[in-house]
């Protein structure tokens, strides 16, 4: 967005029905004040070859003049689920996504995260899956813009976590499966219910504002999360966006 006043922002959510509110949030890159005066668009069209931009000024609210400052913008998309089921009870966790990264030498990119459980990218490329403090990391690094499945598995029974990454390119057959494994001496998953989040870390909750970190720049497809081989939990819950000015 571009601004010739150094302020910035927009309203949340974008559309109402009557009755209804909005917050209209605002950013300063300099004045630590300003007016704002709500307009009725007849005409949105800034061409200067056609009709021109028509504003429409509303009875019921007049000019109000504000205090504003700089607001930390978090850029990026996640996907937020707040109350996913407890499973200090289950054996084993199967979490699969496709995933295609747009930027590679970034620091730390969160694909997903459930309190114990990450999945992240580092700063040379290579995918790191993280359990409880133990790490394993894929021998290959990612290239930007190409397809991967990425396979996780926590198996309490075995003792072992794993991390497998396959290439959906053609030339995948001169990148072969790229597959880790690990032993652990876990024998149950922590009892708190911690939300799940992909494309970021969750930092805070703060009433309805939701503050991230680390967010993963690129796409995921298909998410999966299995329990014990056979339940799978996405049928169980709802996945939905969230595009937060936080």
């Amino acid at each position: 967005m571009l601004s010739s006043t150094k302020i910035i922002g927009y309203c949340q959510p974008l559309v109402v029905n009557q009755g209804e509110t909005t917050q209209l949030k605002i950013s300063s890159n300099g004045p630590d004040s300003c007016e704002f005066e709500v307009l009725r668009v007849i005409c949105a069209d800034i061409d200067p070859l056609g009709p021109g931009s028509k504003f429409e000024k509303q009875d019921w609210q007049k000019s109000k003049k504000i205090k504003v400052k700089n607001q930390k913008i978090n850029i990026g998309s996640f996907a937020f689920i707040p109350s996913p089921p407890n499973i200090k009870n289950e054996k084993q966790i199967n979490i699969s996504m496709y995933i295609w990264p747009t930027i590679i030498s970034k620091p730390k990119q969160v694909i997903f995260n459930w309190g114990d459980l990450s999945i992240f990218i580092k700063s040379d490329g290579r995918c790191v899956f993280e359990f409880n403090s133990i790490k394993i990391t894929s021998n290959q690094s990612f290239f930007a813009r190409r397809w991967y499945k990425v396979s996780c598995l926590v198996d309490l029974s075995k003792k072992i976590i794993s991390l497998k990454i396959d290439n959906l390119y053609p030339e995948s057959d001169l990148f072969p499966v790229d597959q880790s494994e690990l032993k652990i001496d876990l024998k149950k998953f922590s009892s708190k219910i911690s939300p799940i989040c992909f494309a970021a870390t969750i930092d805070k909750i703060e009433k309805n504002k939701i503050v991230t970190n680390n967010h993963y720049n690129g796409k995921i497809e298909k998410p999966q999360i299995k329990l014990n081989s056979n339940n799978v939990l996405f049928r169980k819950m709802g996945f939905f966006s969230k595009d937060k000015y936080r």
